[in-house]
């Protein structure tokens, strides 16, 4: 039912590791923190996506619905504390990280909406 969600999970894993490093060292100059910070933002999801079950699907869709609209109140604060000039580049580092958990929850809601209909028949027949 689940076969294909192997792709989110190395599509997590590159991003963590190979994306954030790099986009940490061209943002700061700094190696390894970035790499960290999404290890402890994605590290869930990237788990999520290995059990391949509905209920993990949709805790990881949750999750990633969560963290896209924290991350976007934050970038949505920094240009309202630090003005134009100063809060773009202090958001503009947490783009790669909004990007994700809205990836992220979107294939969520598409594998929600595709197997909807068999899960409510399962559990019509459970009942």
């Amino acid at each position: 039912m689940f076969g294909k969600q192997n792709w989110m999970f190395k599509l997590n894993i590159i991003f963590v590791v190979v994306f954030l490093n790099v986009w940490d060292y061209l943002t700061s100059g700094e190696l390894i923190n970035g790499m960290v910070l999404g290890f402890f933002m994605f590290g869930i999801p990237m788990v999520l996506w290995l059990i391949k079950d509905f209920r993990a699907a949709m805790a990881n869709t949750f999750l990633s619905i969560m963290e896209f609209a924290t991350l976007l109140v934050f970038m949505v604060q920094s240009f309202e504390i630090g003005g134009a000039a100063n809060g773009a580049y202090k958001s503009l580092f947490w783009l790669p990280y909004l990007l994700l958990a809205g990836f992220n929850a979107y294939v969520g809601l598409r594998i929600y909406s595709k197997n909807k209909a068999k899960v409510e028949r399962r559990i019509e027949k459970l009942a």
